[in-house]
């Protein structure tokens, strides 16, 4: 598959999807461009969604320094978030490890 056609796949696969899913297909067209699509699907699914969690935290060091997260309910509430970003992370880690055994056993 080449970097355009994939890109293409991404972009008629969101035309209508959330918010949350054209943010998603953007990095992931961004990572293709920068990867190239072969070097980016042989990469464990973990190590693109550790970006996210560094995203995440750096959203967070703005609100804090714009006092936005300031009071703990505030905070408590980003630091949740960012716990969930990085139990994915984990999850997907030991999915993929786990996997890996799995394959090596048969």
């Amino acid at each position: 598959m080449t970097n355009e056609k994939a890109i293409e796949f991404i972009k008629n696969s969101s035309n209508e999807g959330s918010k949350s899913e054209k943010l998603a297909c953007m990095y992931a067209m961004e990572d293709i461009i920068l990867d190239d699509i072969n070097s980016w699907l042989e990469k464990p699914i973990y190590s693109h969604i550790e970006q996210f969690i560094d995203i995440g935290k750096e959203v967070l060091n703005e609100y804090i320094d714009d006092g936005l997260a300031s009071d703990d309910k505030q905070r408590t509430f980003v630091d949740g978030a960012i716990g969930l970003a990085e139990s994915m992370y984990h999850y997907a880690r030991i999915y993929h490890e786990l996997k890996e055994e799995s394959l090596s056993e048969r």
